[in-house]
């Protein structure tokens, strides 16, 4: 698996198969007419793609950062991040002390934001080993009781939706699926000069590529055991 389409390449694709006459587009910028509407949908389609769903294993991500002594919350530590991977699927944040190793990493325990304030934020600040945490309205990733040394965390995030703005960007999606992005940007196109032939094969072949997308980048469904 590789990621090496460009925003650029994939602008010129879009144009190739929207059957807009000419070349190009050369860059990504300061287009007009046809090939900005190419270079727009084309930015507009991967934004979407990316929207459309919360729990995209494309956009899922390991963060490993060191907590240091007396601070206990951490937010510019993952600078690409949307939401922490703290959900039932993913496992647990963990923590260990750097000075004994990664042997003595352990599971830390979640706690609702309320639950660790009424705990931990209220008085005089706890400081020990940290085998608590919690998510603030604002994102922030509380630790508690406050770290008493330096300690390596670890865990799971989803990042931030990228958007594409100069020609050498490099779409964060496998090659293999990217053509999902190519016929959503055509279809887009096609509603627009209102051609509704290339409406349907560009809806056929979106529907397509989104199937196998999903197939690959959504997390497998879990069923509980049968009823008896």
């Amino acid at each position: 698996m590789a990621n090496t389409t460009t925003f650029l390449t994939m602008c010129q694709s879009v144009r190739q198969n929207a059957q807009i006459g000419g070349a190009g587009p050369s860059s990504v910028a300061n287009q007009t007419d046809a090939l900005k509407d190419v270079v727009d949908f084309t930015r507009k389609a991967w934004v979407d793609i990316q929207k459309m769903r919360k729990g995209w294993l494309f956009n899922w991500k390991t963060f490993e950062f060191n907590a240091t002594s007396g601070k206990n919350n951490y937010l510019a530590e993952v600078p690409d991040l949307k939401r922490w991977g703290t959900d039932a699927e993913e496992k647990p944040i963990t923590e260990y002390l750097l000075s004994e190793g990664v042997a003595g990493e352990v599971p830390m325990e979640n706690m609702t934001y309320a639950e660790f304030r009424e705990t931990y934020l209220r008085g005089t600040p706890q400081t020990n080993r940290p085998h608590n945490y919690a998510i603030a309205p604002d994102n922030t990733l509380y630790l508690g009781p406050t770290p008493n040394d330096t300690f390596v965390i670890k865990g799971e995030y989803y990042k931030t939706t990228q958007v594409l703005t100069a020609n050498a960007d490099i779409i964060e999606l496998d090659d293999d699926y990217v053509d999902v992005i190519l016929w959503r940007a055509v279809r887009s196109y096609a509603k627009q000069i209102q051609d509704p032939n290339m409406v349907e094969t560009a809806t056929d072949d979106y529907n397509e590529q989104l199937v196998q997308l999903c197939s690959r980048y959504l997390p497998a469904l879990t069923f509980g055991a049968p009823i008896a």
